[in-house]
């Protein structure tokens, strides 16, 4: 296949505030990278609720290349904020309100002094006029590409959100469009009516739609939303989770293994009674969790009236070749998840050789079956207090080697380079015809 330009544009990517943020936006990248000229254009601003309501703003680009693809960050700022700066005034009134919304599902407090609903709608709100910004800054760190000579064969979004900036330059400058969706929000029956209008601006107007399972495709579907689907998983780096023969050390204690966000969908309360009611039985145990969110207070005060404090550990955010080294040495991993589009750490976790436990829905329905762990019910304690016992004494029944060859098999960088090859070949005829 002829070598392509390829520009993603993804709604979210890492940053040292947030390092796993679409950090499997990062991951296509690299896989598609090894055929393709690809790079990548992300804009941002650091207040967006000062943004928003700016009406000039002024861009600054920042570059980076890691493993041949260059990403181009433009960072938006308002006029407003830059007034703020100069007059050295304090701004952290309006950063903490910004905050307050971005995370109105779990802020106990903020509930209690506004209502969710009104909260819900200023957050909605600002989402949604923050696309002007966005917008301009995306415009900008494009011009400059073609300014400098590049000008991609495709264009490939991440997201809807993403995807407006992308249709808009798709209609600009005649670049055909693929978007790939990873939203919970589509099953979750989360949009709102401008989340569906855009939505279904963005999608009819790309050559073709991707999503990591059949799950979320028919979410999406569900909306009414008949477009050319393509079902693609999200790639696994095997030079970072790896199986290594040895690395999980013969102890007497097993360790229990979970990574994401600390919010409630992700179940992890559920696992909390759960090894409570372990511990009943065994205490060579210990469940070390990585990731933060604004849940994590809410489970240590959990845990401390429980008095399990010795076996649970939250380590907090950590780059990736850490996590996967906690993989490799985890007998177990755990997540059940009431809500996953695909469940990338589950598959990380296999590819590093760690049998898991997950939850009976449909994401990891379609990928993980009984050669590769356990699946529950989900918000079922005695479920999975089950499945973790049974799994403490048959861990040996699932090889690593096995493990990772069969997920590598399946969502290994060249497997899922080779899909996306052939649906940007496609894109590329239907345009010459």
């Amino acid at each position: 296949m002829t070598k392509l330009k390829i520009l993603v544009i993804p709604a979210n990517y890492p940053s040292e505030k947030n390092p796993i943020a679409g950090i499997f936006i990062k991951e296509f990248a690299r896989a598609i990278s090894k055929n393709h000229s690809v790079k990548i254009l992300y804009a941002y601003f650091n207040h967006p609720l000062l943004d928003v309501i700016s009406v000039v703003y002024t861009f600054k680009e920042t570059k980076e290349v890691e493993d041949g693809i260059e990403t181009i960050k433009v960072e938006v700022s308002g006029v407003i904020p830059r007034i703020f700066k100069k007059r050295k005034l304090n701004i952290s009134n309006f950063q903490k309100h910004n905050k307050c919304c971005s995370t109105i599902k779990n802020n106990t407090q903020t509930k209690n002094k506004y209502s969710k609903r009104t909260l819900s709608l200023i957050n909605n709100l600002i989402i949604h006029l923050a696309h002007v910004p966005k917008l301009l800054g995306t415009m900008w760190g494009f011009r400059k590409l073609l300014k400098e000579g590049w000008k991609p064969d495709i264009i490939h979004a991440h997201g809807f959100y993403a995807g407006i900036y992308a249709v808009i330059l798709s209609k600009i400058y005649d670049i055909p469009l693929v978007v790939t969706e990873h939203w919970s929000g589509f099953p979750k029956k989360e949009l709102s009516w401008i989340d569906i209008i855009e939505a279904r601006v963005v999608f009819s107007n790309a050559t073709v739609i991707i999503t990591p399972t059949h799950y979320l495709k028919k979410a999406i579907m569900d909306y009414g939303m008949h477009n050319n689907f393509q079902v693609v998983p999200n790639p696994i780096n095997s030079r970072i989770f790896y199986s290594k023969k040895f690395s999980r050390k013969r102890t007497r204690q097993k360790r229990l293994l979970f990574v994401g966000r600390v919010v409630p969908q992700k179940g992890i309360i559920y696992l909390i009674y759960a090894i409570r009611d372990i511990l009943q039985v065994r205490k060579d145990i210990l469940l070390e969790i990585i990731g933060h969110g604004p849940y994590k207070e809410e489970c240590e005060r959990v845990i401390k009236s429980l008095g399990i404090e010795e076996f649970i550990k939250f380590l907090g955010l950590k780059p990736q070749k850490e996590v996967a080294r906690y993989m490799r040495r985890a007998h177990i991993y755990i997540q059940p998840s009431e809500y996953e589009t695909f469940g990338m750490t589950f598959f990380e976790s296999l590819s590093c050789g760690t049998p898991v436990i997950g939850t009976r829905i449909p994401a990891l329905k379609e990928n993980i079956n009984n050669i590769l762990g356990i699946l529950v019910p989900p918000r079922d304690t005695q479920s999975l207090k089950n499945a973790i016992l049974y799994m403490l004494d048959n861990y040996r029944r699932y090889p690593p080697n096995r493990l990772s060859r069969h997920v590598l098999c399946k969502f290994g960088h060249n497997i899922v380079a080779k899909k996306i090859d052939k649906i940007y070949q496609k894109v590329i005829n239907s345009k010459r015809t």
